[in-house]
């Protein structure tokens, strides 16, 4: 049917593009934990959640969030063209519900 083949076109389009949002959040963790490794960082990986990547980190050190943030929109540039960029939302909170 004509929903059917619409509905196909719209996934093999989306493809490329989810595919590659994968490839960058993996890249992120991967670049986060070799950081935080390297530098022995207290940041502990609890979770993924579709593209948000959640970590725990010490109440008082809320830079840690921001190096994160900068890591996760490196690993998005090894992916887009110059003239494309990405940045990141990152959000600091007590639980990570909030």
């Amino acid at each position: 049917s004509n929903q059917e083949r619409t509905s196909i076109e719209n996934a093999a389009r989306n493809a490329p593009i989810q595919g590659t949002n994968i490839d960058v959040i993996c890249e992120a963790m991967v670049m986060i934990d070799r950081w935080a490794s390297l530098y022995k960082v207290d940041v502990h990986f609890l979770g993924q959640v579709h593209d948000e990547l959640i970590y725990d980190i010490p109440a008082d050190q809320e830079w840690i969030a921001d190096k994160i943030k900068q890591l996760m929109v490196r690993a998005a540039q090894n992916y887009l063209i110059p003239e494309i960029s990405m940045d990141a939302d990152c959000r600091v909170g007590e639980t990570w519900l909030k």
